[in-house]
């Protein structure tokens, strides 16, 4: 599934183990990379990301292989610098790449459509997310 390959490819990234750590590192032994939230009680700084949008390629054939997904990246710390890091690093991970994730997604594109910041005042976070859109083939299509 291309989020688990999206996953893998941050988690993967030195720069982003630089910031967030490694799960050998970090106390609650994960990548500090979510799905849709970050669970209650886990250490910043995190990333999480959704799908927010997709649809298939069609044809008059029929049913394509080829799909558009726009998935939102959210940097989460407890101060704005750390966040704008966490971002800037996620940003160029993802940006641009082409090729076969982890997961045998295969990526056409992948590229920055939004970005913007964002405050959570309770628990009093920085966030600054932003959504790529990426053009592929689905491991098992």
């Amino acid at each position: 599934m291309l989020q688990e390959g999206v996953n893998s490819l941050l988690a993967a990234a030195p720069t982003i183990q630089a910031i967030l750590g490694t799960p050998a590192s970090r106390p609650d032994g994960s990548t500090g990379i979510w799905p849709v939230t970050v669970p209650i009680g886990k250490p910043l700084p995190a990333l999480v990301y959704m799908r927010v949008a997709g649809h298939e390629i069609n044809s008059l054939d029929g049913r394509g292989e080829l799909r558009v997904s726009r998935i939102q990246i959210s940097p989460y710390a407890e101060n704005y610098a750390d966040v704008a890091n966490l971002c800037e690093a996620a940003k160029d991970v993802l940006c641009n790449f082409q090729g076969k994730l982890d997961d045998g997604t295969e990526v056409d594109s992948m590229f920055l459509v939004l970005e913007t910041d964002a405050y959570e005042s309770t628990p009093k976070l920085f966030c600054a997310p932003f959504d790529v859109e990426i053009q592929y083939r689905n491991a098992t299509a």
